[in-house]
């Protein structure tokens, strides 16, 4: 008997078991997340004032549409601080119209002259410190929450122990087809930071649904340490300032913040941007990354295994008149399985998260995104080093 069904059957099995494990097992994290936390205490409101903080750049008309929609949160004590980034639009003129409307709303303003350093990190430090409040959410301008009850759920992660509490973030049209793969890949960044998170080894977040403790955030000097690095000020924050059992993640459906995409240049350069970020990451961060690297190696493996295996399988009989040799039926058939497998495992995965989240559900376009993604995953690292020289401040 030939050793090749033998060989590739084994290296096809063992680099899906690598895949599945440094990777596909993430994805059940918010499903597991959402069932311990429903285990441990029914959702209900803390007394902790939160101050929402959105640093805002020429986004005028959504301050405009979505902070009427933040005002109608069923919260007891919340404020929200609108920190203008330099906008050059009518951002102020909109902002003092509804600070007459809305008596809890404030707003500040990053100087112009303010140079060689993140202006974003220093709009959201002023926004903290201005913040009167103990509890701050980070969110943007082009952002609203799925529910009403979004800032009571999040509370309810609030704890003596917590000083960060990390939030689901997707798109308002993520089944649209011209950003469905920007959804998808934010979707399993999310699971990751979630699953580290919830096992103590926070590394990232997503900035559109973050909150902080005001007073952890002074204390450790917030972004002190990375005013010089022009992006990160999510997964940055987290990374430096993180400690075991301060960062929990909440993955219920009323804690969910929609963001708008009507601008697919940024979502085009984010993944370049992760790349220049991941070099500041914590040893989390430097543990996911290199999970994640291996993920990429197994499923590239992978697919030359199945491609070789169904090559010489189909050469053979062709060689053969067409002529099946049954002989290598015992084989034949779990590699059947395993290809099954590979299309059930991370759909199957997913849909269990999505579903507690009542997010949108991914079908087979799954098995595409897997499939290709250590090719994209190399694609942007190369982008990144043509342009590596840009992120360097001058």
């Amino acid at each position: 008997m030939e050793l090749y069904p033998i060989l590739l059957l084994s290296i096809t099995c063992i680099s899906l078991l690598g895949v599945f494990f440094l990777k596909w097992i993430d994805y059940l994290s918010p499903f597991f997340i959402y069932k311990r936390k429903a285990k441990i205490t029914p959702y209900k409101i803390k007394e902790e004032g939160i101050s929402i903080v959105i640093s805002c750049h020429n986004q005028a008309e959504y301050l405009e549409k979505n902070i009427p929609l933040l005002y109608q949160q069923d919260y007891p004590d919340f404020e929200i601080i609108v920190v203008d980034n330099s906008s050059t639009d009518h951002t102020d003129i909109v902002l003092q119209r509804l600070e007459k409307e809305y008596e809890n709303l404030r707003h500040t303003f990053v100087p112009h002259s303010s140079r060689f350093i993140s202006k974003k990190k220093l709009a959201i430090t002023l926004g903290i410190k201005a913040a009167r409040k103990p509890w701050v959410m980070l969110t943007e301008a082009d952002c609203i929450p799925k529910d009403h009850l979004w800032l009571q759920t999040i509370s309810s992660y609030f704890s003596p122990e917590t000083d960060f509490v990390i939030g689901y973030s997707t798109y308002t049209d993520s089944s649209n087809k011209a950003i469905q793969r920007f959804a998808y890949e934010r979707m399993q960044y999310l699971f990751h930071c979630m699953s580290y998170a919830a096992r103590n080894k926070a590394f990232g977040a997503d900035g559109c649904n973050l909150c902080v403790r005001k007073k952890y955030f002074i204390e450790n000097k917030g972004y002190s340490d990375t005013f010089n690095i022009p992006l990160g000020e999510d997964d940055l924050l987290i990374s430096y300032l993180t400690k075991k059992g301060n960062t929990s993640a909440c993955a219920h459906p009323k804690s969910m913040i929609l963001q708008e995409s009507d601008n697919q240049l940024i979502y085009k350069n984010k993944p370049i941007h992760k790349v220049e970020i991941s070099k500041h990451y914590n040893r989390y961060g430097k543990l996911f990354l290199s999970k994640k690297a291996l993920s990429n190696i197994c499923t590239s493996i992978f697919t030359f295994s199945v491609l070789s295996y169904l090559s010489v399988r189909g050469m053979e009989i062709v060689s053969n008149n067409g002529t099946y040799n049954l002989n290598l039926l015992y084989f034949d058939i779990p590699f059947l399985f395993v290809l099954l497998f590979y299309i059930i495992t991370p759909i199957a995965c997913i849909r269990i998260s999505t579903n507690k989240l009542k997010e949108r559900a991914y079908g087979l376009s799954v098995v595409y995104y897997e499939l290709t993604q250590p090719y994209k995953d190399l694609t942007n690292r190369l982008k990144w080093w043509k342009i590596r020289k840009e992120f360097v401040r001058r």
